[in-house]
């Protein structure tokens, strides 16, 4: 999701204004800023190991602006066999924006996209 704060303290998340689909700025250019944030759930197996997913932001003619790789490992297991552990993740952002569009952000595991959010930066009405 998309976030004016998020905040990620092992398997919980705390987020403030979360979910947005749309930024409106009052001039262009401008500086549009976030936070990327989510939960990952982890299988049993995947227990004390390392994970490593990449989380790219394009804007709209599909250049990447921001990338980081969100690197972590979970050490705690379930509460009950079928109940994945959950870790909570956070990308902040800043990106200089010159004309209204729609961006997107991307978060690959393994050679897999497993998420694509667009979101469009609307400019002055």
């Amino acid at each position: 999701m998309l976030a004016n704060h998020a905040e990620a303290n092992g398997s919980l998340l705390s987020v403030l204004g979360g979910g947005w689909e749309h930024f409106a700025v009052g001039a262009l250019p401008a500086i549009v800023t976030g936070y990327v944030a989510g939960i990952a759930a982890r299988e049993p197996e995947e227990m004390g190991t390392d994970i490593a997913m990449d989380l790219s932001l394009y804007d709209p003619d599909g250049t990447a602006v921001a990338a980081a790789t969100i690197r972590f490992t979970t050490l705690h297991v379930g509460t009950a066999q079928g109940v994945p552990a959950r870790t909570a993740f956070t990308f902040p952002f800043s990106i200089p924006v010159n004309e209204p569009g729609v961006f997107r952000v991307s978060l690959v595991y393994d050679d897999a996209e497993i998420a694509s959010l667009p979101f469009e930066v609307q400019g002055p009405l």
